[in-house]
């Protein structure tokens, strides 16, 4: 069933490359997730990277990242997000991608980048509360609390209100 799915993937993919070409961004995605799907990380970098080149953005960009960071190459997607962020300090979806990554046992860069970002965009809510993610699970609860606070009082609508309104009240014990 596996092998049917897969064959009848390359060639939907197959199909689209005639009518839109094989350098379109919509073929590059479709095979890179292919590839990635079958394990072959190499072939989906390379596929990301051209797609990332040729059309940046940060969904592109964190296609690129995951391959890297199950590839191993953890220095490389940080690199690549920070780059990003250097260029784009409000972006919240490769903030979340760093804290997610900060979870993931890499807490000392998450808090270097995300004060980076801090520094460029200190009223930024979301950049607060991903920073306040990161100083929690550092076991930094007093300055993630007054990170969280701050946010909650800079914009009342950011997107990740409700999680940091949860993550205050479980750090306070409200």
């Amino acid at each position: 069933i596996v092998r049917k799915a897969v064959d009848e993937a390359k060639a939907r993919i197959e199909a689209l490359k005639r009518i839109v070409g094989a350098d379109s961004q919509e073929v590059m995605m479709l095979e890179g997730n292919l590839a990635e799907a079958q394990g072959d990380l190499k072939r989906a970098g390379e596929l990301y990277g051209q797609l990332f080149q040729q059309s940046p953005s940060s969904v592109s960009l964190l296609w690129l990242a995951r391959v890297k960071v199950k590839s191993q190459n953890v220095e490389g997607a940080w690199r690549d997000m920070t780059a990003w962020l250097d260029k784009h300090p409000n972006d919240g979806l490769v903030h979340f991608e760093i804290g997610m990554l900060g979870e993931q046992g890499e807490l000392t860069e998450a808090q270097r980048v995300i004060e980076q970002a801090r520094q460029k965009a200190p009223e930024n809510a979301s950049i607060l509360f991903h920073q306040a993610s990161i100083l929690a699970r550092a076991g930094e609860s007093g300055r993630s609390i007054e990170a969280l606070q701050t946010a909650l009082a800079l914009d009342a609508r950011f997107p990740e209100h409700a999680e940091a309104q949860a993550l205050l009240a479980r750090l306070t014990g409200r």
